[in-house]
């Protein structure tokens, strides 16, 4: 009778340090969960939800341990798996946290999550055929058959191959019409097709059937910040960080949407945060070298690049904000093999042509320049930076009033967004 009572106690316990948890209140869920192991140090469901707890407090080591512990005493629990592949991932061992997830994708219930988790870091490192094999063998898998087509969606998109990636989404939205994530992936396949407003109904729905995701919350953030409303997308991206300070990407989000609104500083704030959680995080690395250009900060730019060279030399990105910085430096030759590079891996990154436009200016080749920031506004046709070069370009063509017309709107719409972000008169609500 008293080990019932004890164990009646304990998972009286466990309960409470799931609601404390739920209310993110996790010291105090800490606290609960130790007593429970006190009480009982058996009891798996107490082990498990102390990892997510540790995990929540961004403390993967201990995370790590009481995953351990639990698959100890159960060595199915699929969320112990799962959690303990996510950790190694917060931790950079990619390839361990692979043998994790592959763990949990053999237990019923959690080989959905695990998939779509191995896959994000197959995608990340750039084995997009991998992950394509892992979508199809899902596929192969009629229960699984909608995560098989979500990944084989965002495999496809690492390949480029955007209007099949854009197939494959619509397959996973039909066969799983509830499903948040797939709802994400079609809006992302519709992003790389620049058909931004079916984005972003897209996304915005996958928000409304999940609302607590704060990864979808932050990619809605995203897509407004594409089409040029970052400020309306910061409130969700950094109260999404916020709500998970152990996440990288979500930080490197708030920090990319305030880069937009120029505001540089605050930028490199949230973005050094990213790094600091995640040091080999390839698109914070490359925005932070971004930020440090505009500053004029250029030794510590080129620095930056450098720490992900090794592993971001297969983006365009990373090679369009290598070549600005070079034309920045007055290194135009440089610069111009960097924009080549940048434009050869992706013929439809904005941005490197964007890079392009700068360097045919500060050449003084002015009508090319105008033809470059066109295409690049073809492209994305809301990016306030293209807009500043095709201005800049049409003054160097003498062409002052359509010049002064273009920087207005820009200057117009910039100040809009501003008024609108600070407008509960607080200078330091964006800060890291």
């Amino acid at each position: 009778m008293a080990d019932k009572h004890v164990h009646t106690a304990a998972m009286d316990l466990i309960a409470r340090g799931k609601d404390l948890g739920l209310e993110r209140r996790y010291p105090e869920a800490l606290i609960a969960l130790r007593e429970a192991l006190q009480l009982s140090p058996t009891l798996v469901e107490a082990w498990v939800y102390l990892a997510l707890t540790h995990y929540r407090l961004n403390e993967y080591i201990e995370c790590l341990g009481a995953c351990d512990e639990a698959l100890k005493y159960d060595a199915a629990r699929g969320m112990a798996w799962n959690l303990r592949g996510i950790a190694l991932a917060s931790l950079g061992r990619d390839e361990e946290a692979l043998d994790a997830y592959a763990h949990a994708m053999r237990i019923p219930q959690w080989d959905l999550t695990a998939a779509q988790n191995a896959s994000l870091i197959l995608c990340g490192q750039g084995r997009f055929d991998e992950a394509q094999r892992l979508g199809d063998d899902l596929i192969r898998g009629n229960r699984l058959a909608a995560a098989g087509w979500i990944i084989r969606s965002r495999a496809l998109r690492g390949l480029k191959r955007h209007e099949q990636s854009h197939e494959a989404a619509l397959k996973g939205v039909g066969l799983a019409p509830a499903n948040a994530v797939a709802w994400a992936e079609l809006g992302r396949s519709l992003y790389f097709l620049r058909r931004f407003d079916a984005c972003l109904e897209a996304s915005q729905h996958g928000v409304e059937l999940d609302p607590d995701d704060p990864e979808l919350s932050s990619w809605v953030g995203v897509v407004l910040v594409a089409v040029g409303r970052p400020a309306e997308a910061l409130p969700r991206m950094a109260q999404a960080a916020k709500d998970n300070p152990a996440d990288a990407g979500l930080a490197n989000n708030v920090g990319f949407a305030l880069l937009c609104l120029r505001r540089f500083d605050e930028a490199l704030g949230w973005i050094d945060r990213a790094l600091a959680l995640r040091p080999q995080h390839r698109d914070a690395a490359i925005n932070r070298a971004y930020v440090l250009m505009r500053l004029e900060r250029y030794d510590e730019a080129d620095a930056s690049l450098g720490t992900t060279e090794a592993t971001a030399s297969d983006q365009s990105a990373f090679w369009a904000t290598k070549g600005a910085l070079h034309t920045h430096r007055g290194q135009y030759d440089n610069a111009l093999a960097a924009i080549k590079k940048a434009t050869e891996l992706d013929q439809n990154n904005a941005s490197a042509w964007g890079s392009m436009a700068e360097l045919l200016i500060a050449l003084q080749d002015f009508e090319k320049a105008l033809g470059v920031a066109q295409h690049g506004l073809e492209l994305r046709p809301h990016d306030w930076d293209l807009m500043d070069l095709s201005a800049a370009a049409l003054r160097g063509l003498g062409r002052d009033t359509e010049a002064d017309e273009i920087k207005g709107a820009v200057q117009t719409r910039l100040a809009e967004q501003i008024a609108l972000l600070d407008q509960d008169g607080s200078s330091h609500r964006w800060e890291a």
